[in-house]
């Protein structure tokens, strides 16, 4: 087969599709050229999910009118002369491949003008279409508009989740710059509606309450150095600490998403946490910028810190020092960061235990045990249950098995279709992404038996619950759940939506490896169980039980007697 060079329009869609994955991938270029700019005022419409339209208007430094088409050309940018500037890189974009990967996915319109000059310049074409330049009148800064995001790239819009997600997506760029930022002003509109407005505010944590709301009451600040390098921030209590809450890691402004910040800052808890909950964190991280290598993901969402160990120490030692300082009690804890943590290859599965027969396929369905025909002797490790059956143990797993209970009389109701009121509704307040995203699925939620409506801003009023979840507190469900809904792709049908939150209900509803049972709790699982139609394993997958028969305990004892044969010892 013949080399040849790629067509020019060929290497542009490449390039589109390694910068622009989303409409989220176009906001956050757009807003960090913005603030690259010098703007004080950042504000972000988008409409119809970012398909759309999706516009960024600032009032920064604004475009020459001679560089205004060289503006959209690969690899051309005004924030980079040499080699030597990657390694002190102090700008939020630097590669130049944004604007051309934009134009490339997407038709594009940009209004610019230096401040100090009375006329700007308006550019437009992309999507396949010549750019061309013009005089034009227009407020100092930039405005740049993107319509049709993949209109000629339609294989790109199957791997788009739904609206909603892609909403969310959106928010979830703002915020961080938001939380960094407290003196510029971020605005949100989705479809012509306002969902986020933080004013320039006094002090980073004064930005946190605009952003974060409610869920930044409680929380405990901190502040540390070490030589050149500074972390601080703001972080929940343990006590405080009921729900999966969100982090923010911010390094030199930049969001990030980093396993070390986030082991450290857990570790910092000693332990503390309850299950299935994460605290709601806001950390910043200053470092030299000779000491980061930020090229080191397409989309810049991760970094390098030439000193990990000593960017560990320092955030687990403020996170430590926060919580003394505001009187939280906590263990000693190691502030060492394991050798674990760091970035690696995910861990091999675990190979399977001879002469043990997992519950899929395990038994087929015909010879599964009744109900009738099971003793339950005990719990081992207060995670798994151990049974007698006529052909030899049965060992259960208690949390698989109780999840596959709970979805199984989930599925079995009309969706919708029951649901237990509260005799006071539960409000629930969501960050501004969170907001979108739930605004666009109740829906789902309410075929779960989940009675939720707006209830003003951010806010959520929950007026009822499954049954099974009338005595639990509802708002760390909701938070699983939201994750749910973000990931799904625009593809899922709602019955394949329906199936995932009801897995994810009955999996936090469920009984959870560690709780210790009684007998009769014991037997209402085992019993409940065996009574399904197919209870080999949970929703997830997992097996919920593993037997031994009587001859694989006798193999494992080398013993023929179990094996059909005589013994005399």
């Amino acid at each position: 087969m013949a080399i040849r060079v790629l067509a020019p329009d060929t290497v542009a869609g490449i390039s589109a599709g390694e910068v622009v994955e989303r409409p989220a991938s176009v906001v956050k270029e757009l807003v960090e050229n913005a603030l690259d700019a010098g703007a004080t005022r950042v504000r972000v419409d988008i409409e119809g999910a970012g398909m759309r339209l999706i516009r960024v208007t600032d009032d920064g430094c604004g475009i020459p009118a001679k560089d205004a088409v060289v503006a959209f050309d690969r690899h051309a940018t005004s924030k980079l002369g040499s080699l030597d500037d990657l390694q002190r890189i102090g700008t939020y974009g630097f590669r130049g491949e944004a604007l051309a990967a934009i134009a490339a996915a997407g038709e594009v319109e940009m209004f610019s003008r230096i401040p100090k000059l009375n006329e700007g310049v308006r550019v437009a074409g992309g999507a396949g279409k010549p750019l061309a330049a013009a005089p034009a009148g227009c407020d100092g800064g930039t405005v740049i508009a993107v319509r049709r995001l993949f209109g000629a790239m339609p294989a790109r819009l199957k791997f788009l989740k739904s609206p909603a997600a892609e909403v969310a997506a959106v928010a979830r760029v703002v915020e961080p710059y938001a939380l960094t930022l407290p003196e510029v002003h971020f605005v949100l509109t989705v479809d012509g509606e306002e969902r986020l407005n933080a004013p320039p505010a006094k002090d980073l944590f004064a930005r946190v309450r605009a952003v974060l709301g409610e869920a930044s009451r409680e929380m405990v600040g901190f502040e540390d150095e070490e030589g050149p390098l500074l972390a601080a921030g703001y972080m929940e209590p343990p006590g405080a600490v009921t729900k999966r809450g969100r982090q923010w890691f911010l390094v030199n402004g930049r969001p990030i998403e980093d396993r070390m910040l986030r082991h450290a800052l857990i570790a910092s808890y000693a332990g503390q946490l309850a299950r299935d909950v994460q605290p709601t964190a806001v950390i910043y991280l200053t470092v030299p910028p000779d000491r980061l290598d930020v090229n080191v993901h397409p989309t810049k969402a991760e970094v390098r810190f030439a000193d990990a160990q000593g960017v560990y120490k320092l955030l687990f030692r403020g996170l430590r020092k926060g919580f003394s300082e505001a009187g939280v009690s906590l263990p000693p804890a190691s502030g060492v960061m394991p050798p674990g943590v760091v970035p690696g290859p995910a861990g091999t599965p675990e190979t399977g235990v001879p002469g043990v027969h997992e519950s899929q396929p395990g038994w087929d369905l015909i010879s599964m045990p009744q109900a009738g025909e099971v003793e339950v002797l005990g719990q081992l490790f207060q995670t798994y249950i151990v049974a007698r059956v006529p052909e030899g143990l049965l060992v259960v797993d208690q949390h698989t098995a109780h999840e596959k209970i709970i979805f199984e009389r989930l599925q079995a109701r009309a969706p919708g279709g029951e649901s237990q009121r509260l005799l006071l509704p539960q409000n629930v307040q969501c960050s501004a992404s969170e907001a979108l995203l739930l605004k666009g699925q109740l829906p789902a939620l309410q075929s779960l038996g989940i009675e939720i409506a707006e209830f003003g801003g951010n806010s959520f009023a929950i007026h009822g619950v499954p049954p099974e979840a009338a005595d639990r507190e509802i708002e760390p469900l909701l938070r699983w759940l939201i994750e749910d809904l973000e990931q799904a792709g625009r593809a899922t049908t709602p019955e394949e939506l329906r199936k995932k939150l009801m897995s994810t209900v009955a999996c936090h509803l469920a009984v959870k490896a560690g709780d210790r049972l009684d007998r009769a709790e014991m037997e209402g699982i085992v019993r409940g169980l065996l009574a399904l139609k197919d209870p080999r394993s949970c929703p997830h997958g997992r097996p919920t039980f593993v037997r031994y028969e009587e001859g694989d305990l006798a193999r494992l004892f080398q013993r023929t007697w179990g094996l059909g044969k005589r013994e005399c010892h």
